[in-house]
């Protein structure tokens, strides 16, 4: 991995942003990071709660990833949490399990009440208000998002709080979220982002494994030996595990959304591995777990990502055939000593890596509180970047995207000039904007969020998007 600089986010204590004596303060230093001559995220410490769902959940998600089919879909249903990426595909990057978080419009009220409680002390567990049938499905929001219930199963164990962590972590979040829209509200003016969110009264949540390399082969080895009774092996796909595979690569397509993807050109003869191997691929392979893109509603809320360790998936068990179970991994600490969060700043040019406190929330910026805004919140071009020379590391996360509701208009108080780089000369920052459909393309005065949504995906994931697979 490139020894990039590493960027200490800002931090705001939760206990200052419910404390209505610092609010100043607090105004100042979001302003600060999240304002158009900052990096766009920052980071909020000391959330009651955060940690210890953070310890329960995120393990959980290479469990399901790794799990059997049926199973998998039987705890999820229970749950009320779906998916997002076709899990069937051996050759993915990630799985993510995903829901939608519904909360209440008289959260206004119950924030109100923080003016007479420093701690803040919101109930969320209370949303949603009730459980649906026991035998009723769980809705569906655009086939992509489960409605988040009260489990109504009985799966013991490890799973058994999988759908209250999940939903209690969300609520914490969009709780931080709504903190935070307030605090922009009153620095910029006219702008009313805590009600936009509030008006929505939904977010999206997706609990996300990133698969480490050596998953990745023994999920394609599964598949591929079915099909063909073949096993692929290290020298196959093109890298050693354990070994350094890329310097900087810089992919030309991704899947859409969440999925880093990316395609490279392969020799001729071994063209029938194309399929199953071109994410690893070499020379080059590829070093992104996700790739560049700004995220498009108002903010993205992630927790510190956890990162696992399977020392025992080593290219001879590869290619004997071993199996992975969900007991192999073990935590690990950052290989090396951040989040794998890479920015872009467009203003200078420099990339770097996000380092945030274990127990802390990180909080980027969406384009569309840059549009609601005026351009006076920044939005943040962003990938996930793998552990180059650690193949056996996974990561884990929690994400939550708070957004307006479909039908809000987004209309800017002032012209908008998209994201533009005064660096011309730097060859990094002018491929990464190849593939990001520039904002001016995508949004129209006045569109709603759901055209500028629509357009945006279009612009990126469809059949002739900048991020297209072909």
């Amino acid at each position: 991995m490139e020894k990039l600089e590493i960027l200490e986010l800002a931090q705001i204590d939760y206990s200052h942003l419910v404390d209505p004596s610092l609010e100043n303060n607090c105004i100042q230093n979001v302003m600060e990071a999240l304002g158009p001559g900052g990096p766009g995220l920052m980071a909020v410490t000391g959330v009651p709660g955060v940690e210890a769902l953070r310890i329960t959940l995120l393990p959980l998600s290479r469990k399901l990833a790794l799990m059997d089919d049926t199973q998998r879909r039987c705890i999820l249903k229970d749950h009320g949490l779906g998916t997002d990426v076709p899990l069937k595909k051996s050759d993915r990057n990630v799985s993510s399990f995903a829901a939608q978080l519904k909360f209440a419009r008289n959260l206004c009220s119950k924030l109100e009440r923080e003016n007479e409680s420093p701690k803040g002390d919101i109930d969320y567990k209370q949303r949603p208000a009730s459980p649906p049938e026991r035998n009723s499905e769980p809705k569906v929001i655009d086939q992509e998002y489960a409605e988040v219930v009260f489990s109504q199963g009985h799966h013991s164990g490890e799973f058994e709080k999988l759908g209250n962590s999940f939903r209690q972590l969300g609520f914490c979040m969009v709780e931080v979220g709504l903190l935070l829209a307030r605090l922009c509200d009153r620095a910029i003016g006219g702008i009313d982002l805590e009600n936009t969110i509030l008006e929505s009264s939904t977010a999206k949540g997706r609990l996300i494994h990133y698969h480490s390399l050596s998953e990745r082969i023994l999920l394609m080895n599964s598949v591929n030996t079915k099909r063909t009774k073949k096993k692929l092996s290290a020298k196959d796909v093109g890298f050693q595990l354990g070994c350094a595979h890329s310097r900087n690569c810089l992919p030309v397509s991704s899947d859409q959304n969440i999925k880093g993807k990316c395609h490279h050109a392969v020799p001729e003869k071994n063209a029938s591995f194309h399929k199953q191997t071109d994410i690893l691929a070499s020379p080059p392979a590829c070093d992104l777990w996700q790739q560049w893109h700004y995220d498009y509603g108002i903010f993205t809320l992630l927790t510190a990502p956890l990162f696992l360790s399977n020392v025992e998936l080593s290219t001879r068990n590869i290619e004997n055939g071993c199996t992975i179970t969900n007991q192999d991994a073990r935590e690990c600490s950052s290989p090396d000593g951040h989040t794998y969060l890479k920015i872009l700043n467009t203003v200078n040019g420099k990339e770097m890596f996000a380092s945030a406190p274990s127990g802390g929330l990180i909080i980027q910026v969406g384009e569309a509180a840059q549009i609601l805004s005026g351009g006076k919140l920044r939005a943040t071009v962003h990938c996930v970047c793998r552990p180059s020379e650690r193949a056996d590391v996974s990561r884990e996360t929690f994400v939550v995207f708070i957004q307006p509701s479909w039908n809000k208009p987004l209309s800017s108080r002032r012209c908008l000039n998209g994201e533009k780089t005064e660096t011309k000369h730097d060859v990094v920052v002018n491929e990464i904007q190849k593939i990001i459909p520039p904002l001016m393309s995508r949004w129209k005065e006045g569109q709603t969020f759901a055209e500028f949504s629509r357009e945006t995906t279009r612009q990126y994931y469809g059949a002739d998007g900048m991020q297209s697979r072909r």
